[in-house]
């Protein structure tokens, strides 16, 4: 377990200093903004407090609508370090790159509105940049957090997490970077790849990381748990079969058909059949999802066997309760 608790008086720096701090940049934290008003107060202030201070935060607001560019605004008052814009764009992706385009810093740090940083999250990826600086883009471990007052990684994360660079197996199996709030990249890097893909709904950074590695780039993880995600997921998060759908769309530009294809959709697969459950889809969703990762690798499938095994007997069981009571239970 890991505190993440917040002194947000000691936040309250002296303006000429926060200015200071932002003139120039180590990184540019990115974070768009589409009602996250429960929680980008604590988002902001992980960000805040971080031991590494030289930074901007360019916070986009992407359509938000239920008052968290008001919490955003008054965090922008005290802090001259954040940066609001207002874009007309149509997803995240698009936000994120239209603060991209107008990024000062060398590294750039990607942020969510429910995502929560430990304190030296950029320090660490700093000191990882700076011993390699021929890197492209770096990941940490990436645990859970209710509120802020802990963090504790999950097994998923201790399982999947890798010493040495990405391989395009990595990124297209168990892509250990998660989501896009657990990634930093090279801002040259950034536009060298072309940015986000707009057309993407879902796994915009997994795309970006494979373009990364198929051109050439080493994407290194930090060996910390440094980001958590929410333990209850938003409601507007997409569905299992859009996720395995872009899957598919992923994996079609950078993964020849063959064997290999077969073992990272049942990866896949699993992914998909475990966020059906904590979506609390019909758990004949996760069912489908788990024939049919079984039925194209069953290896590959069943290759951490206590948390698969662990998996098929919560979908059986969750047949016997209702979708409130899923989403709270598998979480």
């Amino acid at each position: 377990m890991m505190d993440l608790s917040f002194d947000l008086n000691a936040l309250a720096y002296e303006e000429v200093k926060l200015t200071a701090l932002g003139a120039n940049p180590r990184f540019s934290v990115i974070l768009p903004l589409r009602n996250h008003a429960a929680t980008v107060a604590d988002a902001i202030a992980s960000a805040q407090a971080q031991s590494l201070a030289e930074f901007e935060l360019i916070v986009v607001d992407a359509g938000a609508d239920d008052g968290s560019m008001a919490i955003v605004e008054a965090a922008a008052a005290l802090d001259p370090r954040i940066t609001i814009i207002a874009a007309k764009v149509d997803s995240l992706s698009a936000a994120r790159n239209a603060a991209a385009a107008i990024a000062k810093a060398p590294l750039i740090a990607f942020m969510e509105g429910d995502v929560i940083w430990t304190k030296d999250k950029l320090a660490r990826h700093f000191a990882l940049h700076r011993v390699q600086p021929q890197m492209a883009a770096s990941y940490a471990r990436i645990g859970v957090h209710k509120g802020t007052a802990t963090l504790q990684e999950t097994s998923g994360a201790a399982a999947n997490w890798r010493a040495s660079s990405l391989r395009m197996v990595d990124v297209l199996g168990a892509y250990p970077v998660r989501r896009i709030g657990n990634l930093v990249i090279r801002q040259d890097w950034f536009r060298r790849v072309g940015g986000l893909d707009q057309t993407l709904f879902y796994a915009g950074d997994q795309d970006l990381v494979a373009r990364v590695v198929e051109a050439g780039g080493l994407v290194q993880g930090v060996d910390a748990t440094l980001v958590a995600r929410p333990a209850s997921m938003r409601e507007d998060t997409p569905e299992a079969q859009n996720i395995y759908a872009n899957w598919l769309e992923i994996a079609r530009r950078y993964l020849p058909q063959g064997p290999q294809s077969a073992e990272l959709e049942a990866l896949c697969c699993r992914t998909a059949a475990r966020h059906a459950l904590r979506m609390g889809e019909s758990p004949v969703v996760a069912l489908n999802f788990i024939r049919r990762g079984l039925r194209l690798d069953k290896s590959a499938f069943m290759d951490a066997p206590m948390r698969t095994l662990s998996l098929i007997l919560c979908t059986l069981a969750s047949f016997a309760l209702p979708s409130v009571l899923r989403r709270k239970i598998f979480a």
